[in-house]
């Protein structure tokens, strides 16, 4: 069976949290923040390879979810990042959003990547406070079809 267009869904992975903490020493009076940050989470991206020639297998295996980060930790140790994760299509695919419409690129030649979705952080740490907290967003729609040409 030859399949040509597809919808899936994509989530890029969530970073780690960081780690609030403070390092206590018996002859340190105030010790001071010794917290790690969150790792990285993982991207979603389609990758062209030269051997598929149709959409079929992304037909029956519609979510994507990249890894997560691990949890940073005391003693200024940050966590792990999370895995990519490689979605593999035929050249000459694009990908729309599909709340939008919005052309997000296309794959053209055996190699080439898009990246979909990005990681999202939870909390980072700068010196060991708490800078800024971000909680991402939503996982995408996205439809996957042949390049118009």
């Amino acid at each position: 069976m030859f399949v040509d267009r597809v919808k899936i869904f994509v989530k890029g992975g969530d970073g780690g949290r960081g780690c609030v903490s403070f390092r206590r020493e018996p002859y340190v009076p105030k010790g001071g923040p010794d917290g790690g940050m969150g790792g990285k989470g993982g991207d979603v991206a389609l990758v062209a390879v030269s051997h598929q020639n149709t959409l079929l297998p992304l037909r029956y295996h519609t979510e994507f979810r990249a890894t997560r980060g691990t949890h940073g930790g005391p003693g200024n140790r940050t966590g792990a990042e999370g895995g990519d994760l490689l979605i593999q299509v035929p050249p000459g695919t694009a990908a729309v959003d599909e709340g939008t419409g919005e052309p997000l690129g296309e794959v053209l030649r055996d190699g080439d990547l898009l990246v979909l979705a990005k990681d999202h952080t939870l909390f980072a740490l700068a010196d060991g406070i708490v800078r800024f907290e971000d909680h991402g967003s939503l996982g995408l729609r996205v439809s996957v079809l042949p390049a118009a040409g």
